[in-house]
């Protein structure tokens, strides 16, 4: 019976998907951004994909929970597409 030897993983794809779930409105804002927070398991919870269950989110453009249009501003829905997105620095 012969072994197989295992593979190299590649882990280029997980990094562009991470990289991409960052990428929100810049004038996106939660208190969360400024707290570092981990799981049980002492993986970090990024703000930026919408982790923190308990998170309030905030646009600096209206500066309420409503983005310039009308739509909730959070981490799952500032992304680019929306009409008053603006890229990351």
């Amino acid at each position: 019976m012969s072994q197989s030897l295992p593979l190299p993983i590649s882990h280029e794809h997980e990094r562009e998907e991470d990289e991409s779930a960052l990428r929100v409105c810049r004038k996106l804002r939660t208190k969360l951004a400024f707290t570092p927070l981990v799981d049980a398991a002492g993986a970090p919870l990024l703000w930026q994909r919408g982790d923190g269950s308990t998170a309030v989110y905030w646009c600096l453009g209206t500066m309420e929970c409503a983005g310039p249009d009308d739509g909730l501003a959070h981490a799952t829905l500032c992304r680019a597409g929306r009409p008053c997105y603006h890229p990351p620095d």
